[in-house]
């Protein structure tokens, strides 16, 4: 999961340019692992959504972040949220100097791209499992579950979508439950026999 989902790519630099006679601003470290792919939302996997994140944090005169502003948002809340958890936990910087080298706090903006990559082929594996969701008087599915192993196939966020509108898969219309939600349970074993 974590080699599948390397995908952060970050357009990080100072808020203001360097030069001889300005405050020395904030510099990062350790950048790569600021966010990792366990950051991912299982939600904005779930739904395929992706997007960049551009940010504004005050750092503290001690290195760490105090706040994280959205400059820029994804398109999705739930990412820019991520993001920000994600900086103000694990950020760190050598902190900013005035002119007179005195360590004060400063700022420093950045962007974080999300993005789902290609998984390749579908593994085939025998997979057993469960999936759960409920179908409202309009036939529209809602609240899918999966038990199913995700490094199988189908797995939960292929399924899911398959029953909920997400990207650019069409929502799959249920016959309208006439006034009630309906819940559904469909059990799921995959055989693979060998070849002959």
């Amino acid at each position: 999961m974590r080699a599948l989902l390397a995908f952060f790519l970050f357009g990080v630099q100072p808020v203001a340019p360097v030069d001889a006679e300005a405050p020395s601003p904030p510099q990062p470290l350790d950048r790569p692992h600021w966010i990792t792919a366990d950051d991912y939302p299982l939600e904005a996997l779930r739904s395929l959504w992706d997007g960049k994140t551009s940010y504004l944090l005050d750092v503290t005169a001690e290195g760490t972040v105090g706040a994280c502003s959205i400059t820029h948002s994804s398109g999705h809340a739930i990412l820019d949220e991520a993001t920000c958890d994600a900086l103000r936990s694990r950020a760190r910087f050598t902190p900013a100097l005035d002119q007179t080298g005195k360590v004060v706090a400063g700022q420093f903006s950045g962007s974080a791209s999300w993005a789902i990559p290609d998984r390749g082929p579908a593994p085939l594996v025998p997979a057993k499992g469960v999936i759960d969701f409920d179908v409202d008087e309009q036939g529209h599915a809602h609240n899918c579950k999966s038990t199913i192993p995700q490094g199988s196939w189908p797995n939960l966020s292929d399924l899911c979508m398959h029953f909920q509108k997400a990207g650019p898969v069409p929502e799959l219309q249920f016959e309208p439950a006439n006034g009630a939600v309906r819940h559904v349970t469909i059990h799921f074993d995959m055989k693979v026999n060998s070849p002959q």
